[in-house]
């Protein structure tokens, strides 16, 4: 297999310029965390035994800890397979597989963690949607555990390696940043000028998609929130667009889908299924110290998966996105039906 494309495209000093202070900051940091988890342990301990006992910071506060520490040894364990495979004879298949191996330990390190500690369940419903590829993945966007749950379904449960569109801004994290520009991925600017430019970038995560394999992109381009939903609401009725406003309307819990990529990634591929992944139970959960409310604990987190043959999507661009709408609002219908009972907090609207 040849390599695919990583897309790099950004200077070689810009990038090393970054890593000289996330690779060395990321150990830094996780010592200095680990040396006093033990004081916010205890601390967290009383305020959750002020708080009713429920131990959500002493959670929050340890899961921090772990996440810390998964992200130093992510990065340790990639140098470790990328000088490995160097010593014992190199080839792009065996530093694929074995970065590929790290890729979804990561994802499935923090998962767990995050289940685990605060005895979350995971249900999930047409995961055998999955079972075979190639495939597009268009996947709702509402927490920063979205980048680990596909994962853990589609690659740890059903064996497909997902090649991911992820944003620019996500480099500053120095796992992904090394498995983003090793593996095929694409790291895009969501507001560039240049979107024809992006697009194509997304398009070559294509090239030699094998039958294990899936593209996964994130078609709200950016996290929901309900003043998310409210500004683009706004923003299309400012501006006349009458279509895309009563679509944006029509849509309660999911932002409307940005058209480029996904419709750019169908037209760019002959004979891909379009998979879609629902899910919910995470809404407000926007960083580790939204956990220390202590509301997910003992929650449920639901998905839903439903493939959509080649031959079953419209051949025209207009017919395409009528499509694409339809099915956002299924998800959208389907996310009302199984919101969590209890009530989702706000977490930081703006957050992005």
């Amino acid at each position: 297999m040849k390599r695919p494309p990583l897309n790099l495209r950004q200077g070689y000093l810009r990038l090393w310029s970054r890593r000289a202070i996330t690779m060395p900051g990321i150990f830094a940091l996780a010592a200095a965390y680990v040396l006093v988890l033990p004081i916010l342990l205890a601390v967290g301990a009383v305020v959750d035994a002020v708080r009713g006992g429920r131990s959500a910071v002493a959670r929050a506060a340890l899961l921090f800890g772990l996440y810390l520490v998964y992200e130093a040894a992510g990065v340790a364990c990639l140098g470790f397979t990328w000088l490995f495979v160097r010593l014992t004879g190199y080839s792009w298949d065996r530093e694929w597989w074995w970065t590929f191996r790290v890729e979804l330990w990561y994802n499935q390190a923090i998962y767990h963690s995050l289940t685990r500690l605060f005895r979350i369940k995971t249900v999930v419903e047409g995961g055998e949607a999955l079972e075979k590829g190639p495939l597009l993945l268009f996947t709702r966007h509402v927490t920063q555990a979205d980048a680990f749950l596909p994962a853990v379904v589609s690659s740890g449960q059903h064996g497909l390696w997902l090649r991911y569109v992820l944003k620019q801004e996500l480099q500053w994290v120095p796992t992904l940043d090394l498995l983003g520009h090793r593996l095929p991925n694409c790291f895009v600017h969501r507001e560039a000028t240049d979107s024809a430019g992006e697009i194509a970038a997304i398009k070559e995560l294509l090239l030699e998609l094998g039958d294990h394999e899936a593209v996964i992109i994130y078609p709200e381009g950016t996290r929901f929130t309900p003043a998310k939903r409210a500004r683009i609401i706004e923003k299309l009725r400012s501006a006349g667009s009458h279509r895309l406003l009563a679509e944006a309307t029509a849509l309660e819990h999911v932002l409307p889908p940005r058209l480029g990529g996904p419709l750019g990634l169908i037209e760019a591929s002959t004979d891909t299924d379009v998979a879609f992944f629902a899910h919910t139970g995470f809404e407000g959960i926007n960083s580790v110290i939204d956990l220390a409310d202590g509301s997910p604990l003992d929650s449920t987190v639901h998905v839903l998966v439903w493939r959509v043959p080649r031959a079953r999507i419209p051949a025209d661009r207009p017919g395409r996105e009528e499509w694409l709408y339809a099915q956002w609002r299924r998800m959208d219908r389907w996310i009302a039906q199984h919101v969590s009972a209890r009530q989702p907090f706000a977490g930081r609207p703006d957050s992005v």
